[in-house]
């Protein structure tokens, strides 16, 4: 598999997701302004469906993409992760419109964004294999097995459903308050 250059390998499969994500972003917040109640709603359902769909699974555009361009597997990673930061920093932003700015870096270990990790994890694993087949059909033959690969759906399906069906993660996000509570209310109570 040719290597292509940083730009298409790394930058350009992303950048894909995150331009649709931003765009996406742009018309949730601000189609509200329309006078026409009906095509609000239309432009922000769609566009909220279309940032969640692009969120949960641009991680398999992203590393299949890098993937086949002959990113390493170092590369695949953070570009996938990359987009999902950038969306969890926009989420602390905002929050940091209402809480002080620690508070808002905490809110990194939401429920929410440890269910995305997981599902990100997953989608990568999921991803190799499904490269690594097709790509044996072609030919190529892997340096290494695919153990990695299945530890990680393992790992991103069974934290995602552990937090998930933990009292629908109700549990682990008492967790998150307890630990928000022991480290920004100390001495409230």
């Amino acid at each position: 598999m040719e290597k292509k250059s940083f730009y298409k390998r790394f930058i350009s499969p992303q950048l894909t997701v995150i331009i649709i994500m931003a765009i996406s972003f742009l018309v949730y917040h601000y189609s509200h302004m329309l006078k026409n109640y009906t095509l609000f709603q239309i432009l922000s359902t769609s566009s909220g469906i279309l940032i969640m769909l692009t969120l949960w699974f641009g991680t398999f555009y992203i590393y299949s993409l890098a993937y086949l361009r002959g990113a390493s597997l170092f590369e695949r990673i953070v570009a996938c992760f990359i987009p999902a930061f950038l969306w969890a920093t926009k989420e602390s932003i905002i929050m940091a419109g209402i809480y002080s700015v620690p508070e808002a870096i905490y809110f990194y270990l939401s429920v929410v964004d440890q269910w995305l990790v997981s599902t990100m994890i997953a989608e990568m694993g999921i991803s190799e294999l499904l490269l690594r087949r097709a790509a044996r059909k072609r030919g190529v033959v892997h340096k290494r097995g695919p153990a990695v690969a299945i530890i990680a759906i393992v790992i991103g399906i069974g934290n995602f459903l552990f937090t998930l069906l933990w009292d629908v993660g109700v549990n682990h996000f008492y967790i998150f308050m307890d630990g928000y509570r022991a480290i920004f209310c100390s001495g409230m109570m």
